[in-house]
């Protein structure tokens, strides 16, 4: 049996004297990115999971409830623009289906690399103290699509590689999409991270077990590397840059290496970012894979819009990051954080990235 007592929220270093205390969502009150604070765990039974509701500018509801109908409110996603109206409480839903046995909540699944990478994992945090994890992992589905996209995902894609590390496969994954799930048990850890706005220091500790773990099954990098992440092979243009051939241009000159990772096993991804020591790139999802990067590493970001999640991921991994703000792209604040309007394609300002790489010739 795992070690979580039941209908308590338990603070992370307090298991060891049993003592509990029920934390707020986003509780932390100090500045900064990475914050110390609470992380909540309960174990809810006959919890109802709600499919995502999608509202106004992308934001999204959808959480938890006990037996009760009352709200658990450490299930809610924190940032990346959720809607604040989850009821404090609901009715019993009269069409459900019901999923047996012990289960962990996991949150949301996206279908995209960089939300699933981080926020995908960021409740993994709680199998740590767990001596018999639970044998299935319950997600709020984020698209109607999300279930053929991992159903489709190689062994060896990124999604299988970090399941297997925390001791599951896509099988053991049960999707919440267009109906409520009643859950006979339920394990519900708060988020590590709260997307764009702040994170909790043992959020990168599921990500040091990954790369503990794949060292066996992939080379390291020689070390001293530097290596640009390029976008320039995704298909369609959404958020890239359109003079990015020239980016890999200047990159070369400065003795970079052009890495496209979609094109690499994830193994081999985790190894070309261990193993560097200088990392660069437009903002993206490709970048998210310094979670990965050894303290210390340099990074070289060529921002088109103004946000955070890359800044959470430095600051958490002690890395020195270098940011180039494009002049020109169009950036917006929005609710709970400064984060820039998503843009087609943008193009980089030549000059600024020369100037950026020069330093390495």
């Amino acid at each position: 049996m795992t070690d979580v007592p039941s209908n308590n929220a338990v603070n992370s270093q307090d298991r060891e004297t049993g003592k509990s205390r029920q934390t707020e969502q986003g509780g932390p009150e100090q500045p900064g990115l990475v914050r110390e604070y609470e992380l909540a765990v309960t174990i809810e039974r006959d919890a109802v999971v709600l499919p995502l509701v999608r509202g106004r500018r992308r934001a999204l509801s959808g959480a938890v409830y006990d037996r009760d109908g009352k709200l658990v409110v450490h299930s809610q996603r924190i940032g990346g623009g959720r809607d604040e109206s989850n009821p404090p409480s609901i009715q019993r839903p009269e069409s459900s289906f019901r999923i047996e046995g012990r289960s962990l909540f996991g949150g949301i699944l996206f279908r995209n690399f960089g939300h699933t990478l981080l926020e995908g994992t960021s409740r993994f945090w709680a199998l740590s103290a767990m001596q018999e994890r639970p044998p299935r992992i319950v997600y709020q589905a984020s698209t109607p699509d999300v279930r053929d996209v991992f159903r489709r995902m190689r062994a060896d894609g990124y999604f299988s590689v970090l399941l297997d590390v925390a001791g599951y496969t896509i099988e053991d994954i049960v999707l919440v999409e267009d109906k409520p799930a009643v859950c006979e048990e339920l394990i519900v850890p708060q988020t590590a991270l709260a997307i764009s706005k702040y994170v909790h220091p043992r959020f990168c500790e599921f990500f040091d077990e990954v790369a503990d773990r794949l060292k066996s099954r992939s080379a390291a990098g020689p070390g001293g590397q530097r290596i640009y992440l390029s976008r320039s092979l995704l298909k369609g243009k959404k958020r890239r840059a359109d003079n990015e051939p020239e980016i890999e241009q200047l990159a070369k000159a400065a003795g970079f290496q052009i890495v496209h990772p979609q094109t690499l096993p994830f193994e081999e991804q985790v190894a070309v970012i261990r193993g560097a020591d200088v990392v660069a790139g437009c903002d993206g999802s490709a970048m998210h894979l310094t979670i990965f990067a050894r303290p210390k590493t340099r990074i070289i970001c060529f921002d088109s819009r103004v946000g955070l999640t890359q800044r959470l991921i430095e600051q958490l991994r002690s890395l020195e990051g270098v940011r180039i703000e494009m002049p020109g792209v169009k950036k917006a604040p929005v609710e709970g954080g400064v984060h820039g309007k998503r843009v087609q394609t943008w193009t980089a300002d030549l000059h600024e990235v020369r100037q950026a790489f020069s330093q390495y010739k």
